[in-house]
């Protein structure tokens, strides 16, 4: 399944984890009849890339894609929200918050829509950071720098 913007194309689908002892209940994935897991959806290539990260990486011991929700206020609807990062990792029994954003997501740039976007993104991230703050995790923000693509 293909989505197109204006600018960039996004692809969606759901995963299959090879290991699935690793993966830990998907809030938002596909519940199949024939399966006791729900399969995790992906948003991006990216996301994807990250997946068969986590279900292949011996240094992950489990992982989860938008494990839970974590409230934030919206500074542009002016509410309070839900925000879902995406994804869950454990190392070393570590916990991360792992959220995977393109590069033009997570700085100020020429458009009012990217500006507009990267005021939510920070509004949900200072929410996500206060969160790991309180349960002992940690919130790493990984862009396709980070994933070499």
């Amino acid at each position: 399944m293909k989505f197109k913007s204006k600018k960039q194309r996004f692809i969606s689908g759901y995963y299959v984890p090879r290991n699935k002892e690793k993966f830990i209940y998907s809030n938002s994935g596909l519940n199949e009849k024939q399966s006791e897991i729900k399969l995790p959806r992906y948003r991006s290539s990216y996301e994807l890339k990250f997946m068969r990260f986590c279900d292949f990486n011996s240094e992950i011991s489990k992982w989860s894609s938008e494990p839970f929700p974590i409230k934030y206020f919206h500074p542009i609807k002016k509410k309070i929200c839900n925000y879902y990062v995406d994804f869950l990792i454990i190392i070393k029994g570590i916990k991360y918050l792992i959220e995977i954003k393109p590069e033009n997501q997570t700085k100020l740039g020429k458009s009012d829509y990217n500006n507009a976007q990267v005021l939510v993104n920070e509004a949900k991230w200072n929410a996500a950071r206060e969160f790991c703050l309180q349960n002992d995790m940690k919130f790493l923000i990984i862009t396709e720098k980070t994933l070499k693509i």
